[in-house]
């Protein structure tokens, strides 16, 4: 049986890097770890340009997909217009402080799809110590916020954004 927390490391490595893709894009120093998930590989490009590579990036989330939550969640049934910075935007940020989890927000607003993959992966990570550090309470109170964190926030509107 695998130990919890290995578990938990596994996923913070995988939220880990989702977020650096989401934000960065396909890297020459990200090009090995992609190489080696099967998934993954398969939809590299066979010859590797970094230029056209970060090129690709920008301009699917520089004008196509502006991977913010507010600016999925910020139009519902009330009608309320996106808006970065509002109170969906609000809302991460006080839950990022309620956990401990401090961002280096400057080039983009903490709601970003980058940002909330960093969270959960400084909660799996949390949780990973604390399953080694026999801390189980603790681990299960990481294993909640990142529960809540998904239902709360980014399981409501990452879906939207692969459609």
């Amino acid at each position: 049986m695998i130990a919890q927390g290995n578990l938990a490391r596994a996923r913070h490595r995988s939220y880990a890097l989702l977020g650096r893709l989401f934000r960065e894009g396909i890297t020459r120093q990200l090009l090995p770890t992609l190489e080696l998930i099967d998934r993954l590989a398969v939809l590299l490009p066979e010859h590797f340009n970094e230029d056209d590579a970060a090129a690709s990036h920008y301009h699917l989330f520089g004008f196509n997909v502006f991977a913010y939550e507010a600016i999925f969640l910020g139009s519902s049934e009330d009608q309320t217009p996106a808006q970065l910075g509002g109170e969906t935007t609000y809302g991460v940020e006080q839950f990022y402080r309620r956990v401990g989890y401090i961002t280096d927000a400057t080039d983009l607003s903490v709601d970003h799809i980058a940002y909330e993959f960093g969270l959960l992966a400084h909660l799996a990570a949390a949780e990973a110590d604390a399953w080694d550090d026999q801390q189980d309470n603790q681990a299960r109170q990481m294993q909640q916020h990142q529960a809540v964190f998904l239902s709360g926030h980014l399981l409501r509107w990452l879906p939207a954004v692969s459609e």
